[in-house]
């Protein structure tokens, strides 16, 4: 037992172990001047060794302020993608066309309706190339045409030839119908809205899953929106034998340094150098622990392993050296039961009393037996239940041999009924307890039967005075009173029994009173249905 403690309150300590490393680990750590010159060094040094896979201008495919919103992820969410839109279909014409034609350019719009609704048969012919690019659906013209399929606007070539009409989130939709995007386009549709959130802020540097854009300067000046493109695993690669390690900056996580959109951390080989030798004493101490108790543990399952065998062993050696002396009595016992008449009435009580113990030897011979040979996995015991027709005559018969000389007094159920149990078992507890009130007790000993709806209990209660003070005391291995003659097991074994069952074991003391509780059983009758 004392082990078990050791192992509880060495598993507390590396629970505080534990949550100090977690929190030193995510403890904030203060940039200093020299960090943010050596990656200033390592960004200028990155330019100089890689050459940009491509130069994005961005100013030179959306121009205008209207172009920017096809490139915006403001005017095109996700979500309106997703769901079903009436303004790309025939279905539903002029839907909430009063709210639109108050809007700004509501001639395009009022256009769109005629010939989605068949009553324009070619849009104009520069009726993609003029602002407004929108609809107010947030959804592009050019999209809207596209997923209208019609024969004028549904084809690849058509598509290519007005990708700048589009916004950015719509390419990845047309992968499905197009052999290819390319270039430039194929690069915007990969990017997430806060990659092309940040392009449209103009940030120095932009860090998505695969690219890096980092802006180009003239003459050591930013002029617009150009961008040289590098592929992510290139900067990766070269800053992998630097302190640092780089990651898409977000305001809900923690960032060492922020540059732009980009975030520096430690990388961990740096973080182990400037961590102190104390703390990495600590944390190898903390392990030398943790092998230590699962050591321990190890060591603790074997050791319970070998009892358990053991204990197999001396159930194997006891059961098969029973088995003959019980077979001689049992001859014995049938040959006085011919001439039992011939005997006086008390010998006849004190010979059924012993025939009586010689079957509970033979009940337990062989359940040990049973118990041997198979893996039981519903519980401890080897039960073998039966229909029991009335709980008022079985107790009584379990009873009568203890609590007729003792002038006891049984009370039963009010209404007798059945049930269904092990008769074996519940005779065993239930004459344990009434031995043990007859060696240690005070007669008179009182037997009472009651039942509600969950269980059907028996009470056993005697007048003398009890020396423990809880059912835990008393039904622990091998505790027995002072006067016991007993191995100090059979309270424990009731305890066990009724719990395999279901059941309960209540006590209390002075007078000393134990109560059993059995639940009712549910049998099955055939395959119609069940009883109680």
């Amino acid at each position: 037992m004392k082990l078990y403690y050791t192992l509880i309150f060495t598993a507390v300590i590396m629970a505080f172990v534990t949550g100090y490393f977690a929190l030193f680990l995510q403890r904030p750590y203060e940039s200093r001047p020299r960090d943010l010159v050596e990656i200033e060094k390592i960004k200028q040094e990155f330019k100089k060794q890689y050459v940009p896979r491509m130069v994005v201008n961005l100013n030179s495919i959306y121009y205008s302020r209207d172009h920017f919103q096809l490139m915006n992820p403001f005017y095109n969410r996700e979500d309106k993608l997703k769901e079903e839109n009436v303004y790309e279909s025939s279905k539903n014409c002029y839907t909430n066309i009063s709210s639109i034609l108050n809007s700004v350019n509501y001639e395009k719009v009022l256009v769109w309706e005629e010939f989605r609704c068949g009553d324009r048969r070619r849009l104009p012919r520069d009726y993609f190339k003029n602002p407004p690019f929108m609809h107010p659906s947030g959804k592009s013209y050019a999209y809207l045409a596209f997923k209208l399929k019609k024969t004028s606007y549904f084809s690849d070539l058509w598509v290519k030839k007005h990708l700048f009409y589009f916004h950015v989130s719509e390419f990845k939709h047309l992968k499905s119908y197009l052999s290819e995007i390319g270039g430039v386009f194929e690069i915007l549709s990969e990017l997430a809205n806060n990659s092309l959130d940040s392009l449209v802020k103009g940030n120095e540097f932009v860090l998505s899953k695969k690219y890096l854009f980092s802006k180009i300067k003239h003459f050591g000046k930013v002029m617009g929106l150009e961008y040289g493109l590098y592929t992510r695993r290139d900067l990766e690669n070269y800053i992998k034998d630097s302190p640092y390690i780089v990651k898409t900056y977000s305001k809900d996580k923690r960032c060492f340094i922020q540059d732009g959109e980009l975030c520096w951390e430690y990388n961990v080989r740096h973080f182990l150098e400037i961590t102190s030798f104390s703390t990495i004493n600590f944390f190898l101490g903390s392990l030398l622990i943790i092998s230590l108790v699962i050591f321990i543990l190890l060591n603790k399952i074997r050791q319970q392993r070998t009892e358990e065998q053991r204990k197999r062993l001396a159930l194997q050696v006891l059961t098969h050296e029973f088995r003959t002396p019980i077979a001689s009595m049992l001859l014995q016992v049938e040959r006085v039961q011919k001439n039992i008449l011939s005997l006086n009435e008390d010998l006849q009580e004190s010979f059924l009393r012993l025939s009586n113990d010689v079957f509970r030897l033979q009940r337990l011979t062989e359940t040990s037996r049973h118990y041997l040979k198979m893996e039981n996995p519903e519980g401890l015991l080897q039960k073998q239940e039966d229909d029991v027709p009335s709980l008022n005559e079985f107790i009584q018969q379990q009873i009568d041999i203890y609590i007729q000389d003792e002038k006891g007094h049984f009370k039963g159920l009010e209404e007798d009924k059945g049930a269904i149990f092990d008769p074996y078992w519940i005779s065993i507890c239930i004459k344990n307890i009434l031995e043990n009130a007859k060696a240690h007790g005070t007669p008179p000993i009182t037997v009472k039967m009651y039942e509600n709806e969950e269980f059907w209990k028996v009470s056993i209660e005697d007048c003398g005075e009890c020396v423990f003070s809880s059912l835990e005391e008393i039904t622990s291995e091998f505790v027995k009173g002072e006067k016991s003659a007993g191995s100090g097991l059979g309270l424990n074994i009731v305890k066990k029994v009724l719990r395999d069952m279901g059941g309960e074991l209540a006590f209390s003391k002075n007078p000393t009173k134990f109560e059993l509780s059995i639940p009712w059983k549910i049998k099955k009758v055939g395959n119609k249905g069940f009883k109680k």
